[in-house]
């Protein structure tokens, strides 16, 4: 479907920041904020299109007229035993004990975490090789916790 979006009425809960919760303007969650990080994996890993995708989730917190789940996994595989996994939480009332938004990439050499004001690089006994911090704080993170595996 191209071109312009229907007109609609408006509602209070779309602007300035839900419309991407409505199949009318968005994608949800997965391709409104995960396409970022999901893209510095892919640059990570060198990889462009998957083999197979994997998706699972639902909308489980709220029963209001958001269109998209709330809560995903998603699975991309990859050749050479590469794969990316993107789970979302966004509206999950429960939420992990992770560093909001970012990416976590493991190798063969160790990991390394990455948030919007931060990294880490771990050896592969999960010793603390370094730490870098920005000294500005972005905004406050929004929930998500992100995995790449090679």
């Amino acid at each position: 479907m191209a071109g312009t979006a229907p007109r609609e009425s408006y509602r209070d809960n779309v602007h300035p920041y839900n419309w991407h919760w409505f199949r009318t303007w968005g994608t949800g969650e997965i391709h409104n904020n995960g396409t970022h990080e999901i893209d510095i994996c892919r640059w990570a890993l060198g990889v462009d299109l998957p083999n197979s995708v994997t998706s699972f989730g639902g909308k489980y917190t709220f029963k209001d007229d958001w269109e998209f789940v709330d809560n995903q996994q998603v699975t991309y595989k990859y050749d050479n035993d590469k794969f990316i996994t993107w789970t979302g939480h966004s509206r999950g009332l429960i939420k992990p004990e992770q560093p909001g938004r970012g990416a976590t990439i493991y190798g063969s050499k160790g990991m390394i975490t990455m948030s919007r004001n931060e990294y880490n690089l771990y050896n592969l006994d999960g010793s603390l090789i370094k730490k870098v911090e920005e000294g500005v704080k972005a905004l406050p993170p929004i929930l998500w916790v992100w995995a790449v595996w090679m």
